[in-house]
Formats: C-alpha cells, structure tokens, sequence
C-alpha cells in the first residue's frame, strides 16, 4: 500500500530527523546496478529483499564467513530525499545471525536462507535458520524485527533492530527437525488490524529411509504466528500447528538432489486466509505408487483458527517426471480481486536438460473454497530458452515475473508485467553482470506507476570468483 502523502511525509521526516541524508549524496539511484557491502570473508548469496509504503528498502542474504559457517546480514536503504530522483541512502550493513556466537557450544554455528517482509505498520520481519555443525543438536529458526520510522511514519536517524542479542535473533522454534529441508522458512504477513503480526512457514523432516538406489522422505508442513506489539521487546508467540502432512520428497541415490528439499512460499489473500505453496517428488514404491517419477507443485489455502484446509491445488509441468522446484507465490491487498500469482521452475538433476519456468494465476473465492479463472501467463518458452529461479510479485496496479535466463556465456534477468494501464510487456533487465543470478523482486505502487525492487546474484566486480548480492530498482510504466 502506498501512502499518498509519500512525498510530504518523507520530506518531514528527513528535515526532523535526518537533515545529515538531505545534505549528502545518495548511495543509490533509481536504474542503476548497486553491489551491496558484506561483513562475509567470501561469498554473499540466497539474498530477499522487501519493501514498505514508505519506499524503505531491506535486503538480507547470508555470506560465509569460514570454510562451513553463515552468517545473515541486511542492508538497508531509504529515500535520500523528497522525491525519487534523489535516490536512496544506504545504512552500514548489520549482523543478524552470527556464527561465531557458538550459540549451541559445539564449536560452532551456521546461519542460513534468510527470509524478509514488509509487516502491515511498516516495519520489517526477518527470520532465518541457526544449525549446529556437528550435527548434535536440532536446529532452530530465529528471528528479528527492523523498524526505520517511528509509529508516525517520521524516519529514524538509525534504523531499531529488535533481536535477542547482536547475532542472535528471539527464537522462533526449535522443536522441529531441518534434515535435508534445510529450514527454509517463509513469512506471510498478516495484513489490517493485526499490522504487527506474520504467519512463519517451514517445513520439518518427519523421516529420511535410505535403500540401494532411493532415499525416502517425508516432510510436514508446519506454520507458527509471530506477534510483535512493540518494537523493542521479544514477540508473542502463537501455537505451532501443522498444516500438511506426508509430503514426499524421494531423492535417486545415484543423482541426489542437493539443497533444500521442501521451500514453501506463503501469502495472505484478501479474505485473510493463508496460502502456501510447496513442492513434492514422488519414486515407486513411496505410498505403494507404481509409476515414473513425479513432481508437482501443491498449493494449498487456509482459513479460520485453528487453520483448516479449504483448498487443495495441484500443478504439473511440461513432464511429470521431472522436478517441479522452487514455487513462488504473491497476491495483493489492492487490486480489487482475489488474485493469486504462482512461479516455478521445472528441472532435473542433469545439468544438461533446459529449465523451463511456469506461471499461472488465478483467483480465489473470497467466500468459501474454489477458485476461477486460472490461466497460464505469456512467457517465451521456445526451444533453447533456459529459464531458472523464478520470482513473482503483484501489487494494486501492476503483476510482474521474473527469472534468471541463460544465453552462451551469460545469463540475463528476463521479466514480463502487465499494469491496469496497458499491455503484456517483456523487457531484459539491464546490469553490468555476466551471470545475475536468483533473483528477488518486491513492488511499490506510486500515482501513476509502479516500481519494481530486484535484488540478485553475481561475480563481485572487484573479484569475479567470488559472489555478491546485487541491487537494481526499476521504473514499470
């Protein structure tokens, strides 16, 4: 939601607080490729990026800082000035999540795959994932809460990071198993009256069975409410509940699939009902099945309290025996429908098979189950064309997809959108990157167009072997 005094708003704000910002130059302006600073020793990467109505910008990756450890880190950015043309000023980088704390007292920590959002009153949710490296002990999720203006929109001279200690977030469970699901946790921020409140969304290993040439695996779905009524004090907790059962997520032994095995995407829709989306992989004889291989992408919708079932969705791509990984899911508060956008990406464990990506969106009965209207969305997929890491976003004017497209000896960010005022469009995102590379995208809607916040992966420019996180911000007309 955009704030129709942006302008007047931000312009109080600097003069009462930041009139240091006004009188320098912005670290950032609008169509420009940003490489954003670490605190890491080698690699940054898995970065998300979220905006608020304010136009205030976060974005939170992890970045080694040893041969095994993470750490998660955030930049933060807001307007320099009254207007967009004078761009943005970025903050020192924060620690999150520190490694180096030993928090488990093992000898030693990781912290890893961040997740951000914009919650309803403006300030900002993180959580991520703390593992133990020896194995000894059960990971768990940790969170903080970032506010850059106070309770009347006026911008703070230094942004609040409410956390438990520097490097360590308030715990948000630690009763769950990551096993090969990694704990890639997703936050659906709850909008309207409940403005300081999110859904957090991971899934827990329920059982990992190894045979000759298959590994088995089950996963739960599991969701707990995060409730943050001030911004300096540890959040309520809710009741962790389960809202999926079973999943399977069978690995071929001879070409393990790597990385994370469940990584659910969740959102609120207009009826405040939780969506989520997940994927699963299906080997003979898992559940007494008899056929080939299957992947899909499940979607699934939530209502009431306690959360119960009321829509169950199932998607396919071009070949069911292929991995459907990585489902990205987006509706809006604003755009007069109960929409819902989905991305994924259908893949394998062969590098020599094309990527493809899908979408489809469709909308949701705002009374009750079902839904109407689903469709594939335009994108180029003829031969030779290898699309990856999919991202969505909508937002009251505008619905914008994203991927990371490989060509010889490059990759390219390949987007399309469509806004209330005019047609389908696909346009190259411009950088000075060879390889960008998982890209995240968030919206802001302004008066009479939209702007599209990307934040992705490529080669430091001062050291192409090793990764940085990127930032561009782009106007959608």
């Amino acid at each position: 939601m955009f704030r129709t005094l942006f302008y007047c708003v931000v312009f109080i704000a600097f003069h009462v607080t930041s009139n240091d910002l006004l009188a320098a130059q912005a670290d950032y302006y609008i169509g420009d490729t940003l490489e954003l600073p670490t605190l890491g020793s080698r690699d940054a990467d898995h970065a998300v990026i979220a905006v608020n109505s304010y136009g205030d910008v976060i974005v939170v990756n992890h970045t080694s800082v040893g041969a095994h450890s993470k750490a998660i880190e955030v930049n933060i950015l807001v307007p320099a000035g009254p207007g967009i043309a004078s761009g943005l000023q970025l903050f020192p980088t924060y620690l999150l999540g520190d490694p180096t704390l030993d928090i488990y007292q093992f000898g030693g920590d990781s912290c890893n795959k961040p997740d951000a959002e914009a919650l309803s009153d403006d300030s900002f949710l993180v959580v991520w994932a703390r593992h133990e490296l020896s194995n000894r002990h059960p990971s768990r999720i940790e969170g903080c809460r970032i506010s850059t203006r106070n309770s009347y929109g006026v911008l703070l001279a230094q942004p609040i990071i409410a956390t438990k200690q520097v490097g360590e977030g308030y715990i948000i469970d630690e009763t769950s198993t990551a096993g090969a699901a990694g704990f890639m946790p997703d936050i659906a921020p709850i909008p309207g009256s409940d403005q300081n409140a999110a859904l957090v969304v991971f899934a827990h290993e329920q059982s990992s069975i190894t045979r000759p040439s298959t590994t088995y695996r089950e996963y739960d779905l599991r969701c707990i409410k995060i409730d943050w009524a001030t911004s300096s004090s540890a959040p309520n907790l809710g009741t962790l509940a389960t809202l999926s059962t079973d999943i399977p997520f069978d690995n071929n032994n001879s070409q393990p699939y790597f990385g994370g095995m469940i990584l659910p995407d969740a959102t609120i829709d207009d009826g405040n009902n939780l969506i989520v989306a997940f994927e699963e992989f299906l080997i003979k004889p898992h559940y007494g099945y008899v056929g080939d291989p299957k992947g899909t992408i499940t979607v699934q919708r939530f209502s009431g309290s306690p959360l119960t079932l009321i829509d169950d969705i199932e998607f396919s791509g071009h070949r069911d025996f292929r991995h459907q990984r990585r489902p990205m899911v987006a509706t809006s508060q604003s755009d007069n429908t109960n929409k819902v956008m989905l991305g994924w990406v259908e893949k394998d464990d062969s590098n020599t098979i094309i990527h493809r990506a899908h979408f489809r969106t469709f909308i949701f009965n705002q009374n009750g189950s079902g839904y109407t209207d689903m469709k594939t969305l335009p994108w180029d997929e003829s031969f030779g064309i290898e699309d990856d890491l999919p991202a969505v976003a909508i937002s009251g004017r505008t619905q914008f997809i994203l991927t990371s497209r490989s060509f010889p000896n490059k990759f390219k960010l390949t987007s399309a959108y469509k806004s209330t005022q005019s047609s389908n469009r696909s346009t190259q995102i411009t950088t000075s990157l060879n390889y960008p590379w998982r890209p995240a995208a968030a919206l802001l809607d302004f008066a009479n167009f939209s702007m599209s916040y990307i934040c992705f992966e490529g080669a430091d420019v001062h050291d192409p072997n090793q990764y940085k996180v990127h930032l561009t911000i782009q106007s959608l007309d």
